[in-house]
């Protein structure tokens, strides 16, 4: 068996288009630009509005907030 990582400690933090308390883990990708985030999101934090170039599902594990779209 093979263990992977994908929490906080081991992500990337992000602070692009204003973003604040960011942090993300790749947990898996494909060759065919199929990729799987995990998303870490500290209390207030903000994930800069940006347009995502690839086709994306966000999924709110625990906690709450808001999303916005074009």
């Amino acid at each position: 068996m093979r263990l992977f990582r994908f929490d906080p400690e081991v992500g990337k933090s992000i602070d692009a288009y204003g973003s604040a308390g960011f942090v993300i883990s790749r947990a898996a990708h494909s060759l065919d630009e199929a990729v799987l985030n995990c998303a870490y999101l500290e209390a207030n934090g903000v994930i800069g509005f940006h347009q995502a170039t690839v086709p994306q599902l966000f999924l709110v594990v625990r906690g709450g907030g808001w999303a916005r779209g074009i």
